[in-house]
């Protein structure tokens, strides 16, 4: 698929939100009702999650009346609340082809623009559809352009294990290495995860077995679960948006989540973002997610890289890397004073603007 500053000018953009489209898996057909277990992935919840996020980026991008817009909308998605710009085409999907329909639709447009999550390593599974690797199939005909984060950053940061591994290598603060004391909280989460699944915080007092098989675990293909030391501190996103020619650096948002028994941020029950944030806690935030985004290969498009700003700016880190369009978009779409989904194609596609946020 072309990736260079000199492929053809962006006209149709297919806008793919996995869940959305039709790839919600057959195991996630259960009664919504029925409890699940907390390593049970909520694959209904990400659903809920992707519509709300497709409509708004579809429909902003619509509205920039810049690019003739395309989605696909699986056929459990129809039966849902789903209000789309009438301008915008949907192709229906069903999951037995999702794959087949998403080669047809590329075939069809100038750029695609991908939204997935890593749980269960779908991103990179699409993006390997898309881009190819050895001695894997993709699709070549007169590629159209990814404008968001291509096989390279997606594989690398949807392995959380291997996010870790590659940011304490180029000295990016991580947990391990922020000089917390972390000699009793620990957090377990997936390796392929995201939206908190997996998430669980331990205690050396009542998990020390538990924590030690995991921090002993052989660095395998298998490994499953990531463990990593618990840093106290406000969690926050902050979002990057990236082409050939510019690289841009949005405000901070805090990410708001469920307390627990004991009055602490169970931060695998994400509940919203808030915006803004005062201005030094900003500051920190955008400085961390500058030097991150400078250690990680370059991409196209959306990305959104998590931190903990703890008590001490020295002990700040950076806890994860997303390679898609975060649930901060929807806080920060509707302060943007421009229109951000528009910023976003036409920044990945080679482009430059500039956007300013209301406070």
């Amino acid at each position: 698929m072309a990736n260079d500053a000199t492929s053809k000018p962006i006209k149709t953009v297919l806008v793919i939100e996995f869940f959305t489209a039709g790839g919600l898996p057959a195991e996630s057909m259960h009664d919504e009702l029925t409890p699940k277990p907390d390593d049970q992935i909520d694959w209904l919840g990400f659903q809920r999650e992707g519509i709300v996020m497709l409509h708004k980026f579809v429909n902003q991008l619509a509205r920039s009346n810049r690019y003739r817009v395309r989605t696909m909308v699986g056929v459990t998605t129809q039966e849902k609340s789903f209000e789309i710009d009438p301008s915008v085409k949907n192709v229906l999907t069903k999951r037995e082809t999702f794959e087949t329909s998403i080669r047809q639709q590329a075939s069809d447009v100038d750029g695609i623009f991908l939204i997935a999550p890593e749980v269960g390593r779908y991103a990179e599974t699409i993006c390997q559809l898309l881009q190819g690797d050895e001695g894997s199939p993709s699709i070549k005909l007169d590629s159209p352009m990814l404008l968001s984060p291509g096989l390279e950053f997606t594989r690398l940061t949807s392995d959380k294990l291997l996010t870790n591994q590659f940011l304490k290598s180029r000295e990016v603060p991580i947990p391990l290495t922020s000089g917390c004391d972390y000699s009793d909280k620990f957090v377990k989460k997936h390796r392929w995860g995201a939206g908190g699944a997996g998430f669980k915080v331990l205690s050396r007092t009542r998990d020390a077995i538990q924590i030690e098989q995991l921090f002993n675990q052989p660095n395998t293909p298998d490994v499953v679960d990531v463990i990593e030391p618990f840093v106290p501190g406000v969690p926050v996103s902050v979002s990057i948006i990236q082409g050939p020619n510019q690289t841009l650096i949005l405000p901070a948002t805090e990410q708001r989540f469920q307390l627990n028994r004991q009055g602490e941020p169970d931060f695998g029950k994400y509940v919203g973002s808030r915006f803004p944030l005062d201005d030094n806690l900003d500051r920190r935030a955008r400085a961390l997610a500058e030097r991150a985004q400078a250690a990680l290969p370059t991409f196209r498009g959306y990305i959104g890289i998590d931190m903990i700003l703890a008590e001490s700016p020295y002990a700040d880190c950076v806890v994860d890397v997303n390679p898609r369009l975060t649930s901060s978009y929807l806080v920060l779409e509707e302060r943007c004073k421009g229109n951000l989904a528009e910023a976003i194609i036409e920044i990945a596609s080679g482009g430059c603007n500039c956007l300013a946020f209301w406070r």
